[in-house]
């Protein structure tokens, strides 16, 4: 596999939000992981909308491509 982050290069933030490798090989190169899960916030009274909401957010989160290029232009504005 070939490099992801360049030795000779200085990176920015920002920077690794241009590269186009995936977030799990930029990351491992780092020495890191990561993983999705369901997250458990403490609550008091919640709505009917606010569980829409998240069943809206769990349902669409699996599509998005978080190095596809609206969201590269997304993150930029």
């Amino acid at each position: 596999m070939p490099r992801v982050i360049l030795q000779e290069k200085s990176y920015t933030s920002s920077d690794y939000f241009n590269l186009s490798y995936p977030t799990k090989d930029i990351i491992a190169e780092i020495g890191y992981t990561y993983s999705l899960q369901r997250i458990s916030l403490p609550h008091g009274n919640v709505t009917d909308t606010l569980h829409k909401l998240k069943a809206n957010f769990y349902k669409k989160l699996p599509k998005i491509s978080l190095t596809s290029e609206a969201t590269i232009r997304g993150y930029n504005r």
